[in-house]
C-alpha cells in the first residue's frame, strides 16, 4: 500500500515595506497546488528573513492557516516561499515657511513628514523672485515683481521612494528703508530730502 501524504505548500507574495518582518495571509499565494484544487492561504501571519526591501525569505509560517475545500490535501509542515518587498513611498512631505519676505532679506523654509535617510533638499523651481539654499532652505527675495514658490524633496533610500512636496508660495514685499543723516541746528524739527540717506539698501 501506498500511504498518501498532505503536500507541503510553496508561497509567494509582494508588498511595499513597512518596517516589520511580518507577511500576513492577504498577501500570500500557493504556487504549487494541484490543477484546479480549491486552498488558500486563510489566515495568520508568516516570519520572514529580513524586514528590507528585496525578495525575503519566509522563516516561520507562524499562525498562518490554510482554507478551502482541498486544503486537507495541503501542508504547512515543511512549507517553503519567500516574499518580495517593494520600497514604500514616503510619509507625506510638507514645506512651511515665512508668508512673505523683503526685498534683499532672507527667510528660512523648513519641512516636516518624509521618511527614511535620504537627504532633504530644497528647490526655488521657476521662481523669479527669489532664490533658494537647496541645502539650507534659505529663501533670498531678489525682485518683488517677481514670484517665489518653494519645494522639497527627500531623496530616496533602500527602503523609500523620493518625495517631493507641494510648492509653498512665499510673497515678496518692499524693503522698508532705514534713513540716516545730519543737519546744523536750525530751530526746526525738520529733516529734508537732501541730508538723508538710506543704509540697509
Amino acid at each position: 500500500s501506498v500511504t498518501l501524504v498532505p503536500r507541503a505548500v510553496t508561497l509567494t507574495g509582494t508588498r511595499a515595506y513597512d518596517t516589520t518582518a511580518v507577511a500576513v495571509a492577504a498577501i500570500l499565494s500557493i504556487t504549487n497546488k494541484v490543477g484546479s484544487d480549491s486552498v488558500t492561504v486563510a489566515s495568520g501571519s508568516a516570519t520572514l528573513a529580513s524586514a528590507n526591501v528585496g525578495t525575503r525569505s519566509i522563516t516561520s509560517m507562524g499562525s498562518l492557516t490554510l482554507g478551502g475545500s482541498d486544503a486537507a490535501n495541503y501542508t504547512l509542515t515543511g512549507a517553503t516561499g519567500s516574499v518580495t518587498i517593494t520600497k514604500a513611498d514616503q510619509a507625506t512631505l510638507t514645506v512651511t515657511g515665512p508668508a512673505s519676505v523683503s526685498y534683499g532679506s532672507t527667510g528660512t523654509i523648513t519641512h516636516t513628514g518624509g521618511s527614511g535617510t535620504g537627504a532633504m533638499s530644497y528647490s526655488d523651481g521657476s521662481s523669479t523672485g527669489c532664490t533658494v539654499n537647496s541645502s539650507t532652505g534659505v529663501i533670498t527675495a531678489t525682485n518683488i515683481s517677481g514670484s517665489c514658490t518653494v519645494t522639497a524633496t527627500k531623496a530616496a533610500d533602500s527602503n523609500y521612494n523620493l518625495a517631493t512636496s507641494a510648492e509653498f508660495g512665499v510673497a515678496l514685499v518692499r524693503r522698508a528703508v532705514t534713513l540716516t543723516g545730519s543737519r546744523v541746528y536750525d530751530t526746526t524739527s525738520v529733516a529734508a530730502a537732501a541730508i538723508l540717506s538710506i543704509t540697509n539698501k
